[in-house]
């Protein structure tokens, strides 16, 4: 009966609980090793053949129900992270103002942006107002939102006025 039962739960929850199983096994190898103390050896072939089964169908009612979960779970999706590096050579004048207008998009980047993964920045160690960057997104929409924020916007300002004494260096990637 209880076969029965369980079989005809597969299909739907709730499961019966493994715990069920186990004690069931439990019980059967009890009886196995009870009917052997009493010393009647014949005695154990209902236990034997219960805790036979019971290993049987738990692993079998196990690897159902993983199947079946299996199905019911939707595939993970893979983001593909957008990234850049920047290196930035910031005129010696207009290094205040560039500093200010930085931090500003950094810190609506970080907080702002959940899409944001890193955003981090700094300062040459042996070239003063050399600066390099490294940005991370989840995925190009990330990338494409942050250029639509008003910090980005201000960023976009900023360097409209011509603050740089190179061309900035700007390499896009991916990274899986």
């Amino acid at each position: 009966m209880l076969v029965t039962q369980l079989l005809f739960s597969l299909s739907s929850p709730p499961r019966p609980p493994l715990l069920t199983l186990a004690s069931l096994l439990q019980n059967s190898a009890l009886a196995v090793v009870l009917a052997n103390s009493l010393g009647n050896p014949a005695a154990a072939i209902p236990g034997a053949i219960s805790a036979t089964v019971h290993s049987c169908l738990g692993s079998l009612l196990a690897g159902v129900w993983r199947a079946q979960d299996n199905k019911a779970a939707p595939p993970p999706t893979q983001t593909t992270d957008y990234c850049l590096n920047i290196n930035l050579h910031v005129k010696p004048e207009r290094r205040a103002e560039f500093l200010s207008c930085i931090e500003q998009n950094a810190a609506g980047t970080r907080v702002g942006e959940p899409l944001a993964i890193c955003y981090e920045w700094g300062e040459s160690a042996t070239d003063p107002n050399h600066f390099h960057f490294h940005e991370r997104y989840q995925g190009k929409e990330g990338f494409e939102a942050h250029t639509k924020t008003e910090h980005f916007a201000a960023w976009e300002k900023f360097t409209a006025t011509d603050p740089f004494e190179k061309e900035p260096e700007v390499v896009f990637f991916k990274r899986n």
